[in-house]
């Protein structure tokens, strides 16, 4: 499911749907119309499992499995 929020918004719902979560970092290389561009996200995992990933620049967050 994706939502539009910020990374306090959403690392709240995180912790509330599955307690503390571990938090990395992770860039892509992507492209729009004006060209390359580096897309950077934050991943959470809960024991090993990727539960959520916050797109920093469009704020859109990603819950994995809803």
């Amino acid at each position: 499911m994706e939502i539009r929020t910020t990374i306090k918004k959403f690392e709240a719902t995180l912790y509330e749907k599955y307690g503390v979560t571990d938090k990395s970092e992770h860039v892509e290389n992507g492209w729009e119309d004006n060209g390359p561009v580096i897309i950077k996200l934050w991943l959470y995992h809960v024991n090993g499992k990727h539960v959520g990933t916050y797109n920093r620049k469009s704020k859109i967050a990603f819950l994995i499995g809803e």
